[in-house]
């Protein structure tokens, strides 16, 4: 692929990385808003929903922080 197009992978995989990312915090803390272990465990299995959203969404994170090495790596570096 050309410069440009690794460029432009890059630069959609660092905002959908910023973006899941946001809605990943939010989620998160809304369920573990709470003091003491007891009360998070509470939280965690009354926003259960919100708790399952939150581990996908880990995951694409991840996801796409691999596609924005990959496309953010030069062409050397890769061995090509």
């Amino acid at each position: 692929m050309t410069r440009a197009t690794n460029a432009k992978i890059a630069g959609s995989a660092y905002l959908f990385y910023m973006a899941v990312g946001a809605c990943n915090h939010f989620l998160m803390g809304r369920a573990l808003s709470a003091e003491g272990t007891a009360a998070k465990l509470a939280r965690i299995a009354e926003h259960a929903e919100d708790v399952r959203v939150s581990i996908l969404l880990s995951l694409l994170e991840c996801l796409s922080a691999l596609v924005l090495v990959y496309g953010s790596a030069d062409r050397a570096c890769l061995g090509r």
